[in-house]
């Protein structure tokens, strides 16, 4: 049973008075959340303008999340070093120069996950992930500098040219000229009108090959080799990085554990594909140009969105009988209504909805050592994700804790209320 008294983010929140418009500029990172969910794109996307002043949702980041961040940050660093001592190779003596003027390994990725967090400054959904990792310090220090080590040491500088860097001109990151022999790291490209944009992890070029490579931290996903792809299709497209449209002839994506090549694009393909992604950015378009914009349920998916607190899609579906396919763990996302004030830290209420349906229409108890829920609240609704569900052995009464992984959402008079009473 996890502990409860650990702090969590409380809100109370409305739906977004506007829903967002759609992107001008797309990503794939972009097209795919759309065609995933477009009512999740377009909560995360929209302004909350009583919880902080940024725009979208405040992401709330997984340790995974980070971990990937800090793994990318420490690559671009070393490699930028690389760059700017001019490697011919990751065997060049001046490697060794490059991580001795960074201060070693673990220099570079303390200053790294200084980086990720300073990303997360005044989010106040990021503060319980942060606090995790500031905890674990050495273990991921060790971590990441094992991923990264493997992920180095399956890479390669062109054997054409040094290595270059890229340059910064009025804010925008671009090459002086355009890509000559070399190899060049972190590559902006984007599609002739400017409505495609992406970050080529690496690009090395050669008199023979054109050459792609992209970093992954993780797992390998479905999606890897399509990102790879369209970064192909962005360059070959990018007039000011490639006027002579080459295609690129090798794409190649690198995780930790191995390499794995991806199918280049080629005179015809290139055609088809691009046809491809313009059909399909209109149609991301039309989906987030609704209001509301579609909600794909899916009882695999939701109960890992960041915004399901958010969504009335998500908690209707769960009285139906469809919720029959919602995971059954003992961590739940709960609605409920509190009825009163049982202890110092514990409430009695009566459960509406509850991604665990054998709860639906209990009464329960909800402890908190901390306090949590405000005083005074009888008669509320709350929306809790993430919270333990437990049942005292001797009594059918079941416990909703909660704890570190559980946020709160409050409901007045049965609606998404307004931003007071205990947002933090």
């Amino acid at each position: 049973m996890p502990g409860i008294g650990t702090k969590t983010w409380n809100s109370s929140i409305s739906a977004p008075p506007h829903w967002p418009s759609a992107p001008k500029v797309f990503s794939v990172t972009t097209l795919l959340q759309i065609e995933s969910c477009p009512r999740k794109w377009a909560l995360e996307n929209a302004d909350y303008p009583h919880v902080w002043t940024k725009k979208g949702y405040p992401t709330r980041p997984s340790i995974a999340l980070l971990k990937g961040i800090i793994i990318h940050r420490t690559i671009e660093l070393v490699t930028q070093k690389h760059l700017e001592l001019g490697c011919t190779s990751l065997q060049d003596p001046l490697t060794v120069k490059a991580m001795r003027d960074l201060g070693g390994f673990s220099s570079v990725i303390t200053e790294a996950i200084q980086y990720t967090k300073r990303k997360y400054t005044n989010n106040p959904r990021a503060e319980i992930p942060l606090a995790a990792l500031t905890q674990n310090m050495g273990a991921m220090v060790a971590d990441v500098r094992t991923k990264v080590q493997a992920l180095l040491s399956q890479s390669s500088y062109s054997s054409s040219g040094v290595a270059k860097r890229m340059i910064n001109v009025e804010g925008v990151t671009s090459t002086s000229l355009q890509l000559t022999k070399g190899t060049y790291s972190e590559v902006p490209v984007s599609d002739q009108n400017n409505s495609w944009k992406g970050f080529i992890d690496r690009v090395e070029v050669s008199d023979n090959q054109l050459v792609l490579k992209d970093f992954k931290s993780g797992a390998e996903q479905p999606s890897d080799g399509f990102q790879l792809q369209v970064y192909a299709w962005l360059l070959y497209q990018d007039i000011n990085l490639n006027p002579l449209k080459r295609l690129a002839d090798r794409l190649t994506i690198i995780y930790p554990y191995g390499q794995k090549d991806v199918e280049p694009l080629n005179k015809n393909t290139v055609i088809e594909f691009d046809s491809s992604i313009r059909a399909r950015t209109q149609a991301a378009i039309g989906e987030i140009s609704k209001a509301p914009p579609s909600a794909n349920i899916s009882f695999d998916k939701c109960p890992r969105c960041g915004v399901r607190q958010l969504c009335d899609n998500y908690w209707e579906s769960m009285n139906v009988a469809g919720a029959q396919q919602l995971p059954r763990t003992n961590f739940v996302d709960i609605e409920l209504v509190i009825k009163n004030q049982r202890g110092p830290i514990s409430w009695n209420a009566k459960v509406n909805k509850c991604s665990n349906n054998k709860v639906i229409d209990k009464e329960v108890v909800v402890l908190s050592r901390n306090s949590d829920l405000p005083n005074d609240q009888t008669n509320s609704v709350l929306r809790v994700t993430g919270a333990y569900l437990d049942k005292e052995d001797d009594e059918d009464m079941f416990i909703i804790m909660i704890n570190k992984s559980t946020e709160v959402i409050w409901r007045a008079q049965n609606r998404l209320g307004p931003a007071q009473a205990f947002d933090k």
